[in-house]
């Protein structure tokens, strides 16, 4: 027996089993995690509610509870979006002041990069000042998208590694400066030659710079005016719109196929 506990053996058997224990705990957590967090990226439909005060409100279903203080009474959690119209994202319905409730097929999410989602029906779509047919949404869309990525590639890849490679060129002179006497003729060729890369790097850069003002100019034409249930009118930059669908006419496959695009972008993308 004491050579058992000489050998350490119950300290490490004890040790393993509250790292197991720990794993477990760990584990479970991220299971509850995911089990009641990522059910948010699926798309929910949004309902269009007509109260008895006339007011009409639309957006997406959250949950439901019995009112406080009030028993066998019910309200429900609206997610509206909308946050620059209306200053929240979330708005408590009685259901006993609920009129009709209706889930109109022409409703539309548009999933933004700023203000979060808007609900609403497409008004109108422009394409510079000519307003275009609203068929021409997705390849639009897709178009804006793409010449976005562009403009962010540029702004955060190139430009600044010409910005990078402009400071070690000014780092290098500078050292050059300090460290050796400047009337050397060696130190004034290297020197120049430095400030010579400088100059191109810096051309390069006004080259980029107006790539990016163009893709700018040419990006920020195409816009979308969306209309709430409310009659307020919003216009947005296609270049503002992450994804557009309509919930209320998605298939299943769809909307496991939009689920799965949420869910990689949550992981992989950019936040916002």
């Amino acid at each position: 027996m004491k050579n058992f506990w000489k050998r350490g053996e119950p300290f490490i058997w004890l040790t393993g089993g509250t790292l197991a224990f720990c794993i477990i705990m760990i584990g479970g957590l991220v299971f509850l995690i995911m089990l009641k967090g990522l059910g948010i990226f699926w798309p929910a439909m949004l309902v269009q509610l007509t109260l008895k005060d006339g007011s009409q409100l639309m957006g997406q279903i959250i949950g439901r509870e019995e009112i406080p203080q009030l028993p066998d009474h019910y309200r429900l959690q609206l997610k509206i979006g909308n946050r620059d119209l209306y200053g929240l994202d979330f708005k408590w319905v009685k259901e006993d002041q609920i009129l009709k409730q209706t889930y109109p097929d022409e409703a539309f999410v548009f999933e933004r990069l700023e203000w979060g989602n808007l609900y609403g029906f497409i008004k109108e779509l422009r394409q510079g000042e000519q307003q275009v047919s609203n068929n021409l949404l997705k390849s639009m869309l897709k178009e804006a998208q793409h010449l976005y990525q562009r403009i962010k590639t540029i702004e955060k890849k190139e430009i600044g590694d010409i910005n990078y490679k402009l400071e070690k060129l000014r780092l290098k002179i500078r050292k050059l400066e300090i460290n050796r006497d400047t009337e050397d003729f060696d130190v004034k060729v290297q020197i120049q030659k430095l400030n010579q890369r400088i100059q191109e790097e810096k051309a390069l850069y006004d080259q980029k710079e107006k790539e990016r003002q163009g893709l700018y100019d040419k990006v920020i034409r195409n816009k979308i005016v969306v209309i709430t249930v409310d009659d307020k009118e919003k216009e947005v930059p296609l270049s503002h719109i992450v994804r557009a669908y309509q919930p209320n006419v998605m298939s299943w496959l769809g909307e496991f196929g939009l689920y799965i695009s949420k869910l990689w972008e949550f992981i992989a993308g950019d936040p916002r």
